[in-house]
């Protein structure tokens, strides 16, 4: 199973600037985002087509779109109600049901739409999609790019790594973030950073995960290295662009 690649940013937005976030996502004031997001998608098809051939696979190759806007997911949550009209869990053991029965599915489900802004009350999050799959997760005080490609892929392979660096370096701009986080996703220790995002800061994000996981990896470079010739998903790295030239080719 693939390990897959998040990364965090900072920002300081308010709920007054949610509503906007997407404009300014699409603004011609981020030409180097739109570059980097083509690169990124021309790279990711390459990669993808070539892996189809080899393979030999039955499923059609399908490429990500290099163009398109940033938009909000209609944020929302499922209600659940059983035989009897009540509320209930998407699986439950209903109380009438003698001990050991099965598990029972819901009867019906309703769509409850929500605001932006009313899930951010909730301190909840929301997801912005983007072109060529790169969706962001808005918290509190931070943004998680999500499902963007895998860690190994991020780290070994130049013509991903590099267009995304461009992407988070110029989100960093735009959004204030001091240092981007790369993290793996699932059961190595520093995909913990995630489980704090919700309510912390980056710099806190950043403490929380040195605490339990230890200091970064000095460069990308030393990720790279890895075990037994293959990149380290156990490791992760703070990127502050100082050493990085983000122009992305046409």
């Amino acid at each position: 199973m693939g390990v897959d690649f998040e990364a965090i940013i900072g920002h300081s937005l308010s709920a007054a600037d949610l509503p906007t976030l997407p404009a300014r996502l699409n603004a011609d004031a981020t030409p180097d985002l739109a570059r980097a997001v083509r690169e990124f998608a021309r790279a990711k098809n390459r990669r993808h087509a070539a892996w189809h051939q080899a393979h030999s696979s039955d499923e059609p190759f399908q490429p990500v779109a290099e163009e398109g806007d940033w938009v909000y997911q209609q944020p929302g949550y499922r209600i659940y109600y059983d035989s009897e009209g009540r509320e209930c869990s998407p699986y439950f053991i209903s109380s009438e049901q003698p001990l050991g029965a099965d598990i029972l599915k819901p009867a019906s489900t309703v769509w409850q739409e929500m605001t932006v802004e009313e899930v951010w009350a909730k301190a909840d999050g929301v997801e912005i999609e983007g072109p060529a799959r790169l969706n962001l997760f808005v918290t509190r005080h931070c943004i998680t790019l999500l499902g963007g490609t895998r860690w190994y892929a991020f780290l070994a392979e130049q013509d991903i790594q590099h267009p995304l660096r461009t992407v988070f370096a110029s989100l960093g701009s735009l959004l204030g973030s001091p240092f981007v986080i790369y993290v793996p996703d699932s059961a190595y220790c520093p995909s913990i950073a995630f489980d704090v995002t919700g309510e912390d800061t980056i710099d806190e994000v950043s403490a929380y995960v040195r605490q339990h996981c230890g200091p970064p990896a000095p460069s990308l470079a030393e990720l790279v290295k890895g075990h037994d010739g293959r990149p380290a998903a156990d490791g992760y790295f703070i990127d502050d662009f100082a050493d990085f030239s983000g122009a992305a080719s046409q």
